[in-house]
């Protein structure tokens, strides 16, 4: 008696019924779907990481103070109503940047990320290079409009931008973490 046989007759013997037991062979993510792709569920870790990022973004952009100078502050708010009203050669990308990117920083890489983190298969390789690709460039287009608001001259900044900054890279770590195998079958069988 070898193979499948012999392991039936072992679990006969420990008064086991055959309808209790998994058919032999490889079991989830043994191959075929498993391979690259992790476990079945989404990583706890990379769900964490992502909200945990998707968190300090949204305190260093709207809660934080930007700028800050003998006791006055300015938010974020108050950077882009001035952008508006009183900037209208604003350099680089200060303008589109304070008008509509913090937005798609702010709420479109954590929606993206999160995606990333629970899709499947090669769905989730595609949100995961649209993750690493969208918030790499919603970093540095933040970089060079916190750059260019001020001339250049940065340590002008409060908390709040890079606050933000670090949440907008925590974010994509998040989502580019890789799931959980699943567990393997025993190949030898039970003991």
């Amino acid at each position: 008696m070898d193979g499948p046989d012999r392991r039936r007759s072992r679990l006969a013997r420990a008064g086991v019924r055959l309808a209790d037991t998994a058919p032999p062979g490889p079991g989830p993510g043994a191959g075929g779907e498993g391979r690259g792709g992790g476990g079945d569920g989404p990583s706890t870790a990379g769900v964490t990481v992502v909200l945990l990022g998707a968190l300090t973004m949204m305190l260093g952009l709207f809660s934080l103070p930007w700028l800050s100078d003998e006791g006055e502050t300015a938010s974020l708010e108050d950077i882009r109503v001035l952008v508006d009203r009183y900037v209208e050669d604003a350099p680089g990308i200060v303008g589109p940047y304070f008008g509509v990117g913090v937005f798609f920083a702010a709420f479109g890489v954590p929606i993206v990320a999160l995606a990333a983190v629970f899709a499947r298969g090669p769905l989730r390789r595609a949100f995961m290079v649209i993750t690493g690709v969208a918030g790499g460039l919603a970093v540095v287009c933040h970089l060079l409009a916190c750059r260019d608001l001020v001339d250049g001259h940065v340590e002008e900044y409060s908390a709040g931008p890079w606050v933000a900054g670090a949440g907008m890279v925590i974010t994509v770590v998040g989502a580019l973490l890789p799931r959980p195998r699943a567990p393997r079958l025993d190949p030898i069988g039970p003991r």
